[in-house]
């Protein structure tokens, strides 16, 4: 499947419900399964800057991967303990996410 992590309850900004109020017409214009998968917290492939953001909130760390053919941006979310979870972008897009740490 296209879907690279599960939701991590302890990765998702409590700013959420204001988040997904804020873009309650972008959100209602998706398809019922990134609507979904906004709503419980999942990153897939392919999605944008944008609909992370709607998904995971703000990362603690945005990284600009200079000199990279492929990679252009890492964006790291703090979790619980020395958890994180890295989603990568590529022309704007995921192209790769993973759990890190404990």
């Amino acid at each position: 499947g296209s879907f690279l992590m599960a939701r991590n309850a302890g990765c998702v900004g409590s700013m959420k419900g204001k988040r997904l109020l804020l873009h309650k017409d972008k959100l209602e214009s998706y398809s019922e399964d990134k609507r979904k998968a906004i709503l419980k917290g999942t990153v897939a492939k392919g999605m944008t800057r944008e609909e992370v953001y709607m998904a995971r909130g703000v990362p603690e760390v945005i990284e600009r991967v200079e000199g990279s053919p492929q990679l252009e941006e890492k964006w790291v979310y703090r979790c619980r303990g020395e958890a994180k979870l890295v989603v990568e972008f590529e022309r704007g897009a995921v192209i790769d996410g993973r759990s890190e740490g404990k």
